[in-house]
């Protein structure tokens, strides 16, 4: 909802907010994976896969292998 002027200041913004990111990307993931639209109680899951990886600055690999390997994913 912030305003931006082209593809490095959009850069800089979610940089700043990169825990909210890694949220919203791993919640993308997880629609890509389940195939299936996230709904509020997929939150706190979604929200505790991308916490587990904060102190490592939330690698991708990292990200994806968690969410595959989550209880969360395989149960689906």
């Amino acid at each position: 909802g912030r305003p931006y002027d082209g593809p490095e200041a959009f850069k800089r913004l979610l940089a700043e907010d990169l825990d909210r990111f890694a949220e919203a990307f791993t919640g993308q993931l997880a629609t890509y994976g389940l195939r299936r639209a996230m709904t509020i109680d997929d939150e706190a899951e979604i929200r505790a896969i991308a916490a587990s990886e904060k102190a490592n600055t939330y690698p991708l690999r990292a990200l994806v292998e968690k969410l595959a390997t989550s209880e969360f994913f395989r149960q689906q």
